[in-house]
């Protein structure tokens, strides 16, 4: 099943970070949205063992292309999530978060053209 950022923020409702604030997306007015966890860092890696599986998500790229995963995957991985809401481990859910071209280094995809 494939659903917009908006209908997953929406339908899973991701959860902030609470001991690192600097780990915290925000909007444009300063407001924060959700938080992202490491397992480079120590804390959040012990911290994500004790979620429930279907809680975490996992930001991957594949071909300058971003897209959120359900579950805990370690290819391509970029960070992980934790929402509020579970998902169901029968279904796959794809999030497709868009290109993250580097315009800097003249970098385009197919979305970007």
């Amino acid at each position: 099943m494939e659903l917009t950022k908006e209908e997953w923020v929406e339908a899973y409702e991701p959860q902030l970070h609470l001991r690192n604030e600097s780990k915290n997306y925000y909007n444009e007015n300063r407001e924060a949205l959700y938080g992202f966890y490491d397992i480079y860092d120590d804390e959040d890696k012990e911290f994500l063992k004790e979620i429930s599986g279907d809680r975490i998500w996992t930001l991957v790229n594949e071909d300058n292309h971003d897209y959120i995963l359900s579950g805990f995957h370690i290819v391509n991985r970029l960070e992980y999530y934790i929402c509020a809401k579970p998902f169901d481990v029968d279904m796959e859910i794809v999030v497709d978060v868009g290109c993250c071209c580097d315009e800097e280094m003249d970098e385009e995809c197919e979305d970007c053209e």
